[in-house]
């Protein structure tokens, strides 16, 4: 295998598209994404941990279904990728021979940096602790809702109000001659 980095331009002669970036200063650092396996972004943050300046993992809090209940689960906000701050002329293949990496994003074959204020932006909307909760849906008194899960699923309901901050709410049933009021969390509805 055999490098030819002198003329500037990035060539192989075993067929693999080389990990440096043409013009780059050796030893000048910058934010890369990083893309994973399926299901390891964990496992290659923990590891890149030891190896680059500094690794970050954007996450989500999602509700999923478990059987018949819905659960959070916390997952990558960017389901294969994360983003790795490293000098990639010295630290690159470190990086894409690691385990549980597939390569680098790369453009017209060349791993591209990401401005830094895109990773702060990031930051900031998530927060501190680098997992994003989306917030719950709000309705207004008197809308029409449909619940989309459990017991209740596909009745009709009118909204009353929230209980005890927006994740659960009183509704009234819209269909029945009594009021009848119920308690349901905010996520099982949607608008009817």
């Amino acid at each position: 295998m055999h490098d030819s980095w002198a003329d500037g331009k990035a060539s192989r002669t075993d067929g693999r598209t080389p990990t440096r970036v043409r013009g780059e200063s050796p030893g000048l650092a910058a934010w890369y994404i990083v893309q994973t396996k399926p299901h390891k972004e964990a496992a290659v943050e923990s590891l890149l941990r030891s190896i680059v300046a500094e690794v970050y993992l954007p996450r989500i809090v999602e509700r999923v279904r478990a059987g018949p209940t819905m659960q959070r689960r916390i997952s990558p906000l960017f389901p294969s990728y994360l983003f790795a701050y490293l000098a990639i002329n010295s630290l690159g293949k470190t990086v894409r021979y690691s385990c549980g990496v597939r390569d680098f994003v790369r453009f017209g074959g060349v791993a591209q940096p990401v401005a830094p204020e895109i990773i702060e932006a990031i930051r900031a909307r998530i927060g501190p602790q680098g997992v994003y909760e989306p917030p719950p849906v709000r309705f207004r008194v008197g809308e029409r809702l449909q619940i989309n899960e459990g017991p209740l699923r596909g009745l009709e309901v009118v909204f009353e109000r929230e209980m005890n901050g927006p994740e659960r709410v009183a509704v009234l049933l819209a269909e029945v001659q009594l009021a009848a009021r119920i308690i349901v969390e905010s996520n099982v509805l949607s608008k009817a």
